[in-house]
């Protein structure tokens, strides 16, 4: 059962070799062309991507200087409210914020006299600092109730007051309490 080799045989041998490496060689272009194709749809995704970027590097930089705008307006506002409530006092001079270490303000209430907080006052300088916040409530609410000053004896000087000032002094003198007009 052995088939003689023709010439038409072994040519249809040849041609089938030839068609099988032609084959191969078209796999591998396409697998090449494959590859390019998928790289250049990587590229047009890494343009899309840089466009992106740059749009959102604008948006940044925009909010940005609308963020620093809004830190300026909140700077200048509490410097205004901080002055309009300090015009009010004679002595008291009142710290309204707190700048943090990350360059924000946290609200607070000190109140201080040529720069020291109150909790570190001497004692007539504390009731001082008190007289002078009764004055400002006093002008701002248009009532003047009477003051007791105790431990007067502490004080030289009383700060102004349109005020009825009781003071309240030790004195060894009286053993009895005892009220001089």
């Amino acid at each position: 059962n052995h088939k003689p080799y023709t010439p038409e045989a072994v040519c249809n041998n040849a041609l089938k070799q030839e068609r099988e490496q032609l084959d191969e060689q078209i796999k591998e272009i396409e697998a090449s062309l494959a590859k390019l194709s998928h790289i250049t749809e990587i590229n047009t995704r890494i343009n899309v991507l840089a466009e992106n970027k740059r749009v959102l590097a604008q948006e940044i930089a925009s909010l940005e200087r609308v963020a620093f705008q809004i830190d300026a307006y909140e700077k200048a506002h509490i410097e205004l409210v901080e002055s309009r409530v300090n015009a009010k006092f004679a002595i008291v001079k009142w710290k309204m914020f707190d700048e943090q270490i990350n360059g924000g303000l946290a609200p607070t209430c000190d109140a201080t006299v040529n720069g020291t907080p109150y909790n570190d006052l001497n004692t007539a300088m504390k009731i001082n600092a008190g007289l002078d916040v009764i004055n400002a409530l006093n002008y701002h609410f248009g009532m003047f109730a009477p003051v007791f000053i105790d431990q007067r004896e502490s004080i030289v000087t009383i700060q102004p007051t349109d005020c009825q000032i009781i003071s309240l002094v030790v004195n060894d003198k009286f053993k009895e309490l005892t009220v001089i007009k």
